[in-house]
């Protein structure tokens, strides 16, 4: 009698485990603003590799990226490379982002940039923007690590 209690016991964990959803797990969420803090410049081409990594300045750091809830949001990219630190770039956006599987596709007024989110936590995310040229048989790659700011 013991070892048919068991055996059933056992079955109902087991059962339970198996209905535990994944899905049902909260993940960190894209939206809000965030401020870059630094980029992994990497190419790939007939002649090998090569990976650089930039640290943002305190000026390129009050870039700001905003994601909204309704799937706009905008691009502000500050420079200092005139001494003084000014806009260098400015756009609107509309994106689509799959939670479950990172990919981002970030339209833009002038062009797009399709890519992936990662490590995405409450307060930092990395963003890969990708271009592949198979016609120079080239791949160049821009991770950006960021800072949520609100």
């Amino acid at each position: 009698m013991k070892k048919i209690f068991l055996l059933i016991a056992a079955f109902f964990a087991f059962s339970f485990l198996m209905n535990c959803d994944d899905d049902e797990v909260v993940k960190s969420r894209i939206t809000g603003v965030w401020k870059p803090v630094k980029m992994v410049e990497t190419t790939v081409d007939s002649t090998g590799s090569n990976s650089e990594t930039y640290w943002y300045t305190d000026c390129q750091q009050l870039s700001r990226w905003t994601f909204n809830e309704d799937n706009t949001g905008s691009v502000l990219r500050q420079d200092d490379t005139f001494t003084t630190c000014h806009i260098a770039f400015q756009s609107t956006i509309n994106y689509q982002y799959n939670p479950k599987t990172g990919d981002i596709v970030i339209n833009y007024l002038t062009g797009q940039d399709t890519g992936k989110i990662s490590d995405l936590t409450d307060t930092t995310m990395n963003l890969k923007i990708e271009e592949i040229d198979l016609n120079a048989d080239t791949y160049e790659s821009q991770v950006y690590t960021m800072v949520r700011v609100q």
